[in-house]
């Protein structure tokens, strides 16, 4: 069901998704360490190309972990994507990828961060250092004055007393300004870094092309409301959006022109949504909302004001003025029930969404 079109939106382009389909676990094996190399090698190129997935390092490197065994967790990640129907595309498998296999970025910003907080903490050791040494001066200065005025017995002799003090105190007044100024600047510095560091945690939880929340991000943000919604009693639902015919629209108008579609679906969903629902590019071409303290039923409203804006949205190439086909997409939903686990809500607006394909596209199921 469509509404009336809407002017053409024009988009334009930057970079390009995998397509796929689905297949079995690879096996390797081998006598000797090299033969095993070789045999896994030949498994993961293998699994690539099943996939339609470019044979780029970050592609090698996960379906050739995958084949080997040893990381469990991303196996039985992508066995259950697989069992799911999911496609597994190169941008899915470049966040397998970041989750799985590749700490380095994490690693390094780490280091950087924990070296310059190294740095911070040494200067504020150093300057309460000499800020005490500055002090048992001055002490052990006021104990000298002290001791010479009961032996003066002259008013010359009590002048140069209190003006050695006076000289004293005026340079331990100037030593804690500057105390407080290095203090402050540390403050800055550390308060800097804070701020960078959390910086650097939202880009790892962003999809860089949508500017929506990515799988990792998305997942952290279920795993909280769940617990939230468990704690205050309140209804939280699901919705998963699968872009219609989305292969189609790489292969006739290339993966430039469907990183656009993407990121206009992306900035469309967010525009239907609440502004503390959760919007993340799930997949490929999938995209997830969690909907706070809401019910399926109200969900579904919202999904339905999705699904109709989408449809009657006419989209326009403008380096050629063409006007692209119809983008609709497939909506399913479901509400978290009490012991439910993340798999379990996912799986069930998995199956909605589906039936919603089976159904003929282009439409809503909860």
């Amino acid at each position: 069901m469509s509404a009336n079109p809407a002017p053409a939106q024009p988009i334009t382009s930057l970079s390009g998704e995998g397509a796929p389909k689905e297949r079995q676990p690879a096996s390797a094996g081998g006598d000797s360490a090299f033969s095993r190399t070789i045999k896994l090698s030949q498994s993961s190129l293998e699994a690539a190309r099943r996939h339609g997935n470019p044979p780029t390092p970050t592609v090698y490197d996960v379906w050739y972990n995958y084949a080997s065994g040893e990381n469990r967790e991303m196996i039985d990640q992508i066995n259950r994507l697989i069992s799911s129907g999911r496609t597994i595309d190169e941008y899915l498998l470049g966040q397998l990828h970041d989750q799985f296999l590749d700490k380095s970025g994490e690693r390094n910003e780490l280091s950087a961060a924990t070296a310059h907080f190294d740095e911070q903490v040494s200067r504020i050791h150093a300057t309460i250092d000499t800020h005490s040494d500055a002090c048992r001066e001055f002490s052990e200065t006021l104990e000298v004055t002290n001791q010479s005025l009961t032996n003066v017995r002259s008013a010359q002799g009590i002048r140069e007393a209190v003006t050695s003090l006076i000289s004293k105190s005026k340079a331990m007044d100037e030593r804690t300004r500057d105390i407080h100024r290095m203090l402050d600047e540390s403050q800055k510095e550390i308060e800097y870094l804070q701020r960078a560091l959390e910086a650097s945690q939202q880009r790892e939880l962003l999809d860089p092309l949508t500017n929506v929340l990515n799988r990792r991000g998305f997942e952290r943000e279920l795993i909280a409301e769940i617990h939230e919604s468990e704690a205050s009693a309140t209804p939280l639902s699901l919705m998963i959006v699968d872009i219609d015919h989305f292969k189609n629209i790489n292969d006739t108008y290339g993966h430039l022109i469907g990183d656009e579609v993407l990121k206009f679906v992306g900035k469309l969903l967010k525009s239907h949504v609440r502004p503390d629902d959760v919007v993340a590019r799930y997949g490929g071409e999938e995209f997830a909302v969690v909907l706070k303290n809401c019910e399926v039923g109200s969900a579904a409203v919202r999904a339905e004001k999705f699904r109709r804006a989408l449809a009657a949205t006419t989209l326009k190439v403008t380096r050629s003025n063409s006007i692209l086909c119809q983008i609709t997409a497939s909506i399913g939903l479901s509400q978290f029930r009490k012991n439910d686990g993340i798999n379990d809500l996912v799986e069930r607006s998995d199956r909605e969404m589906y039936r919603s394909k089976a159904g003929g596209r282009n439409r809503v199921s909860f």
